[in-house]
């Protein structure tokens, strides 16, 4: 059985590079996994699908916090190469306001949130 507290990135099977964030976030989980996801991004040639899974995060409301997660995301993806990425959570509506907050801020372009991996995985899919 998976470890709710547990990160991960790996490609999938299916050629979607997926992200796992556990239970406890903060920005030294932040730059664990943005590290991983580089590391996992370098190995692929193209435009990436990234579905990343916070199923089992723990919302963390404190806005100085959000602020610094949107400029470590915000500085990687602005020179990475991806298609479309799909997040996906509870629904839970405070998740999903930080989650829209986050996405919003960054002001990346084809980035989703949904309440289902099925759901998120659909839309990556779409052409």
């Amino acid at each position: 059985m998976e470890e709710k507290n547990e990160n991960r990135v790996w490609l999938g099977k299916d050629g979607i590079v997926r992200m796992k964030v556990g239970q406890v976030i903060n920005e030294e989980v932040v730059y664990e996994l943005v590290e991983k996801l580089k590391q996992v991004l370098e190995t692929m040639s193209g435009k990436k699908l990234i579905l990343v899974d916070v199923s089992s995060t723990n919302p963390v409301p404190e806005a100085p916090f959000r602020k610094r997660v949107v400029k470590i995301i915000k500085d990687f993806f602005m020179g990475s190469e991806y298609k479309k990425m799909a997040i996906f959570g509870r629904k839970s509506v405070i998740q999903k306001v930080i989650a829209v907050f986050i996405i919003r801020a960054t002001k990346l372009k084809n980035i989703e949130y949904f309440t289902s991996e099925e759901e998120a995985l659909k839309w990556l899919k779409e052409p």
